[in-house]
């Protein structure tokens, strides 16, 4: 039984690097780190382009979330036109970042995340992301959190597992879900 794979772009380029992470699911629901990449600072976006469209032909991953926030629009529009697996873009919202770091955090507390414990870069990112609670203003329903890294630190490759890992959130494991059925 094959086991797909699911992947998360954050954009930067300038004071932030664009990262690619790349995840599979097992039919436990376990979500494993497969290949992480990121791009030196001021990287162009077509370059980013190809390097994913050269992941997706070894990856042949499902479902790609790209950061569609600021720039990020473009580059979606791009690696749908070139068929980089299902393209989605996602706006970083004060709400949808609690949501994908909240999906982070179920996986972890279950431990169903599996990611190389010498990767210092990650988790040091994982561990530096501070929040604050904001109260409702008229638009917004309900209390919500702030997400923020220190100054001078990063917080971009957290946002590719988390975009990598909501990808993958959207899709039952391996062997669930729908059934064929023999045709008539």
């Amino acid at each position: 039984l094959k086991q797909p794979y699911y992947a998360g772009l954050d954009l930067g380029k300038q004071v932030d690097h664009t990262v690619l992470i790349i995840v599979q699911k097992n039919e436990k629901g376990q979500v494993r780190l497969a290949h992480k990449h990121q791009f030196p600072l001021g990287t162009p976006y077509p370059q980013v382009v190809g390097y994913v469209a050269r992941a997706h032909q070894i990856f042949n991953f499902e479902r790609l979330y790209v950061d569609k926030t600021g720039v990020g629009d473009a580059v979606v529009d791009e690696l749908q036109a070139i068929r980089a697996g299902s393209v989605s873009g996602v706006f970083f919202t004060d709400i949808e970042k609690e949501n994908m770091l909240n999906h982070l955090k179920i996986l972890m507390e279950k431990k169903l995340l599996r990611i190389p414990g010498d990767d210092q870069q990650l988790i040091t990112q994982m561990n530096e992301q501070q929040y604050e609670y904001l109260q409702p203003q008229t638009a917004q329903p309900r209390i919500h959190l702030k997400f923020w890294h220190p100054p001078g630190r990063h917080d971009d490759q957290l946002y590719a597992l988390a975009l990598a890992c909501r990808a993958s959130l959207e899709a039952p494991p391996p062997g669930v879900g729908a059934m064929m059925l023999p045709h008539r």
